[in-house]
């Protein structure tokens, strides 16, 4: 009962939101575009960047989808380039959390049994 409910109240933020836009399309693509690009983010990190865990792809996801909403709300550039950031910011962040992880695990003492 209470995930209907916050679908509910979710479905109709949404529905009051998208009421503040001049179409239904151009509502679409904006929250698409917000959401888009990380996703797209993690199918390509886990098709090209075999070497990258997904750890490192769940981290560099959450971070990377702050950053697109940072972007939605205190930048002016199209929506379209949210896709792009939020694609690229997985993959680098990706990337460097790994190997972030590897450097701190070849460096640590190995404990003592």
């Amino acid at each position: 009962k209470i995930f209907v409910r916050l679908w509910a109240v979710i479905a109709m933020a949404f529905a009051y939101y998208g009421s503040l836009f001049e179409n239904l399309i151009q509502f679409v693509n904006i929250v698409g575009s917000i959401f888009y690009g990380s996703v797209l983010g993690i199918f390509l990190t886990a098709f090209f960047l075999k070497n990258v865990s997904g750890l490192s792809v769940f981290i560099a996801t959450v971070l990377s989808q702050a950053i697109v909403l940072g972007c939605f709300f205190m930048s002016d550039i199209g929506f379209l380039w949210y896709n792009v950031i939020g694609c690229a910011v997985v993959m680098i962040l990706g990337l460097f959390i790994e190997w972030l992880k590897k450097l701190f695990s070849t460096n640590s003492p190995q404990a003592i049994n």
